[in-house]
């Protein structure tokens, strides 16, 4: 359990990006999150991505593009 990596997954018409943010600032949960993925939502702001890990898509694809390597560990 120790070597799980985690995908935040979540869209900018709410807080999701903030929330989440504030889940990597914690150091029980930091490390263990790989990427946070967040679906721009047309009409909201574009958010300003600040860490490596933070990815914004637009589609179902794109997601599934992002989420591929580990469902081909599966």
């Amino acid at each position: 359990m120790d070597n799980q990596r985690v995908f935040l997954i979540g869209d900018s018409g709410e807080q999701d990006l903030q929330i989440y943010r504030r889940i990597c600032d914690n150091d029980a949960f930091s490390e263990k999150i790989e990427k946070v993925l967040i679906r721009h939502v047309p009409g909201t702001p574009v958010p300003a991505l600040v860490h490596s890990r933070e990815i914004l898509y637009s589609s179902l694809a794109e997601l599934k593009q992002h989420l591929a390597p580990v469902l081909q560990q599966g």
